[in-house]
């Protein structure tokens, strides 16, 4: 949280963050921001834009926060929802006309979100990293599944994608070759570690992990 009285102590939003689980290492550059923190007490607040993205919350229906027509990923705009509540009656329930309007993340075409601290894994994406998830058939289906997100990994031709009708773009239309993909995830790396959002240390970490990570269809001989 910004600090009343410590003008140099200030809050970042992880975007495209689930509640963080024990183990969790996709966003890596929470790492940084705890350790910063605590050492000289400045995390600095802005996106990879330099800006306050103060635009980037809008209203949860689809056309607005721009949630792509993913196949087999339904999408409701559901956000837990914030009222006055009554108290006088067990359990509370709502004062009609008493809620207060509900604002969520625009994503961008690939349904990640745009603002706030882009970890690596959404600047050089292989998939959509959603902070929400929707309960299954038999489960109060289309419900919020709450502490859980979801990783839908794009297609990796662009023959695949079109059969299937996803709109994302496919691995092969994204990055030219292995090299081209490294280059891209040892920039973005190198760069969160300059604006002191990720620890050197997770940088050489993610940057070798993407050279391992064959992230082509395979083509028989």
């Amino acid at each position: 949280m910004v600090g009343e009285h410590d003008p140099h102590l200030h809050a970042a939003a992880a975007a495209g963050l689930r509640h963080q689980l024990p183990g969790d290492r996709r966003h890596v550059c929470h790492r940084d921001q705890r350790t910063e923190a605590g050492e000289a007490g400045h995390v600095p607040l802005h996106d990879s834009d330099g800006n306050a993205r103060r635009d980037a919350l809008v209203s949860p229906q689809q056309t607005v926060q721009g949630f792509p027509n993913v196949p087999g990923v339904r999408y409701f705009g559901r956000p837990n929802d914030l009222s006055i509540n009554d108290g006088t009656i067990q359990p509370a329930k709502h004062v009609k006309g008493k809620e207060y309007p509900l604002l969520v993340p625009k994503v961008d075409k690939d349904g990640n979100e745009i603002a706030g601290v882009r970890a690596v894994a959404l600047q050089v994406p292989l998939a959509t990293h959603a902070g929400w998830n929707l309960r299954a058939k038999g489960f109060i289906e289309d419900e919020l599944c709450y502490l859980n997100g979801q990783y839908i990994p794009f297609a990796k031709t662009k023959e695949e994608r079109e059969k299937t009708g996803d709109p994302r773009l496919s691995i092969e239309e994204r990055y030219k070759d292995q090299a081209d993909y490294v280059q891209r995830v040892s920039h973005a790396a190198r760069a969160l570690v300059e604006e002191r959002f990720l620890l050197q240390e997770d940088a050489e970490r993610l940057i070798a992990d993407a050279a391992k990570n064959k992230i082509f269809a395979e083509t028989n001989p």
